[in-house]
């Protein structure tokens, strides 16, 4: 006779298979969240490195925003057919790849394809400039001068969730591809506490 399965015999069945399933996708997603924090920590190291040849060259870290308020770090619109590129932050990068644009005016999404080794950048149609991003597509913060880290700048990833610190609204840039009024506030009065889900170039208590 044929020996057929009980309903117990299978519920234990799916409840391992469950089991399993989940540990796989637990797994799966702290190796994302590690290799996001990970990337995230080489991409400010790497900054870090070619804010300091950029002050090295030029005797001041680079104002990325006239009025010197916190702002989202975007390396400015290049066009690396002659060696102008040399002068800007692009040029202290050790490894950069040139995108295929014709002139400095190029805004051919197809050809906006230069890259930075360790370090992922977007094109952001509406700003005409390349986003540095986190490990989670997040845009990097640059604070310069710094107000954390007042003799230099402060680099802010908001991680994860999104949100400076331990506030629980998620940072979006507005319209205009630039930091909300009321985190550009927060940063500069430090009324913001890092939390473990932050990565920045700084510590707080």
């Amino acid at each position: 006779m044929k020996k057929t399965f009980t309903l117990v015999e299978i519920l234990v069945v799916v409840a391992i298979i469950g089991i399993l399933a989940g540990m796989a996708l637990g797994l799966t997603a702290y190796v994302g969240e590690k290799s996001a924090r990970t990337s995230t920590q080489t991409t400010i190291k790497l900054l870090e490195l070619a804010l300091e040849n950029f002050k090295s060259k030029h005797g001041a870290y680079p104002v990325l925003d006239s009025s010197g308020k916190p702002t989202i770090l975007y390396l400015e619109n290049i066009y690396f057919g002659d060696s102008s590129y040399k002068n800007t932050l692009w040029g202290c990068f050790n490894d950069v790849t040139a995108d295929t644009a014709t002139s400095a005016a190029d805004t051919t999404a197809s050809k906006r394809t230069a890259k930075i080794r360790g370090i992922r950048i977007q094109w952001d149609t509406g700003k005409n400039q390349y986003q540095v991003q986190d490990g989670w597509r997040q845009p990097l913060i640059y604070v310069y001068p710094g107000v954390v880290n007042t003799g230099s700048y402060d680099l802010i990833s908001l991680g994860k969730d999104r949100c400076l610190g331990n506030d629980t609204t998620i940072i979006k840039p507005n319209a205009s591809g630039d930091l909300p009024a009321t985190v550009t506030r927060n940063l500069v009065s430090q009324t913001f506490d890092v939390d473990a889900d932050d990565i920045t170039n700084f510590k707080r208590d």
